[in-house]
This record gives C-alpha cells, structure tokens and sequence, in this order.
C-alpha cells in the first residue's frame, strides 16, 4: 500500500513559495535572463514532483497514524496519563465516611525537534540543462524527501534519548514480554500459538479489559514464517490464519524490519497494539517542507525542513512490546 504522506496545507505552502521567489531577481544577478526563466520554471516542477510523488513510505507511516495538531511553533508538547482510584462500598443510612475516590494525572513533557537537509544545482548544471532543453534532475528533490522520511521512521520506532524523543520500541511505560520459544522450527506451531496469545491476551487481562490489541507486528523472518507453515501436520491452516480466527482480539498481522535484532541491540522485537489513531500515533508538526532556494556562491540550495515530537500514546497499557526468544 502506498500512502501519501504530505498534508495539504505543506502544499499550499509550496505552490505559495514558488510563485514567490518565481518571480524575484536573484538567479538574474548569476544567470542570464533566459537561463535564470528555464532555472525558475524547473524549480516550480521539481518542487511540485517532489511533493505529488507516490512513494512507499517507511513502516511507521504505514502501522501508525501522523498526528500534526501540535502547532508548527511549539517547542514541546504535554503527554497526560490518567488514572481513576478508590472503590464505592456498602454503607448504612447516615453514613457520614464514604470512602473518596480521585484521579491520578501523569505529565510528560516531550520534546519537539527539528529535522532537516537540502540539496543544491551549481550554476553549470542550471545551464548545461538550459542549454541542451533537458530537466534538471528531479532525482534530488525526492531522495530529500526520502531522507527526512527515513529519518521520521526512526525516531518513530527507536526515539531518540538525547534529543528527548521517544520511540514506541523503547517507551518507558509500554510493558515488554518475554517470549521462552522462538518463532521458528525450534518450537512446535502449539507452543508458538500458545506465547503470541499469552502476549496480546496479557494486555486485556492487564487493562482489566479496557484494552484489546488488533494488531501484531513481527521481523520479517518470523512474520514469514507464521505465514507459511501449517497449523498441524493435518492442517492446510497456517499459524498467522489459525491466531486471526480464533484469537477474539486479532484482527492483522504485520511485518516490519524495525522489530529485526539488528535494529534493537541484538534482540527481535514484537508489537502488539490497538491499531487505533487515539492510542498509538506519531507526533510530526510538519511532515516535510521544502524552502525558497538560496544562492550560495556559484551553486542554488533547496534547504527542507520538518519537525518531531517522537512517538506518543496516551494508553501505554494497551500496548505490548515481545522479546523475542
């Protein structure tokens, strides 16, 4: 499948920017008249083919709702967790002692960084282009696009500590389970059916069964492997097919080669979650954002920019993250 991922509104911002600086002088002091119209008409066309191009995006664009309702200014965000305590009881006529009941908040604040690159077309390659009637390469803007996007799906999936950012693989407060069979031939299809549902069932009896994930992400490996070996010898069911029928929660199962162990310091990683954009969502202010060029000497610089407050989830206890044996 393959998304989209640019807001609207970035695009509005593009077509707006281009016209601007279309229309400026700048290019004229370096390039001649007819070169610097061919530079600004090729910039409105990259620009343009940057945004529009369908890309397969990283997993976390894929498994994980965008949330770009922080404002672009912010320079952090608050993260509640709430909690109700107390209990009711029995009591007798008159009674003057009801037990109280109170919520306990939590607040976290994160942090909101930003990202950035650029790419850039020296004054030779502008006119060599204008020259011969060919486009610039349009190959720049999209592996900028890709770079910021890659760079999305890290701090989605790993955070970053330093930067105050925090990634649903290494959240603080998602409860991790430790799996004693591998998802492999080592293990018999029995004792493997038996460890995924103790991992996504022990998020409801967890929740007190407020909490019911639809959703496990395995490596790629493991995901294989589920989905191509039988659930009995007898059996032309596969494992993944048997858990989606008869697990009640289960609705998909994903790959994703972030949950590989060379991604986590050496130990696989699975996920089990409520595919839902109110409880597991990626904070991103501005996706991706092309600025107005710049001359810098004898080369034109496309600075981009965006911005990331990490992963975020108000409802850690409906997630699960597996240590994979």
């Amino acid at each position: 499948m393959k998304i989209d991922v640019i807001r609207a509104d970035d695009m509005r911002f593009l077509d707006e920017q281009a016209r601007g600086y279309s229309q400026g002088r700048r290019q004229d002091n370096v390039l001649s008249s007819g070169v610097g119209y061919f530079f600004q008409r090729e910039l409105e066309y990259i620009y343009a083919r940057t945004l529009e191009a369908k890309v397969a995006p990283p997993n976390a664009f894929k498994l994980f709702s965008i949330d770009s309702s922080v404002p672009e200014g912010a320079t952090s965000y608050t993260q509640r967790l709430m909690e109700p305590t107390g209990e009711a009881t029995l009591i007798a006529n008159y009674a003057d002692d009801l037990p109280r009941v109170n919520v306990t908040r939590k607040e976290e604040t994160r942090s909101i960084r930003m990202l950035g690159d650029s790419y850039s077309y020296s004054v030779m390659d502008i006119m060599a282009a204008s020259m011969s009637s060919q486009p610039l390469d349009q190959d720049l803007g999209f592996a900028a696009r890709e770079a910021i996007e890659r760079k999305h799906n890290r701090l989605c999936w790993f955070g970053d500590q330093q930067a105050g950012l925090w990634g649903v693989l290494a959240h603080p407060y998602i409860p991790r389970f430790a799996f004693a069979n591998p998802i492999s031939s080592a293990s018999t299809a029995t004792q493997i059916i038996d460890e995924l549902n103790d991992m996504i069932n022990g998020v409801n009896s967890l929740s007190k069964t407020t909490a019911s994930p639809n959703c496990l992400v395995l490596p790629p490996d493991e995901y294989a492997y589920i989905n191509s070996t039988p659930r009995s010898p007898t059996s032309d069911t596969t494992i993944a097919a048997y858990l989606v029928a008869n697990n009640p929660f289960l609705e998909m199962i994903e790959q994703a080669w972030e949950c590989d162990a060379d991604q986590n310091g050496g130990q696989k990683l699975s996920l089990a979650y409520r595919k839902d954009p109110m409880n597991a969502r990626y904070v991103a202010p501005i996706v991706f954002r092309q600025l107005p060029v710049e001359r810098r000497n004898l080369e034109f610089v496309v600075n981009n920019i965006a911005s990331s407050g990490g992963f975020y989830t108000p409802r850690p206890l409906e997630m699960v993250v597996g240590e994979l044996a």
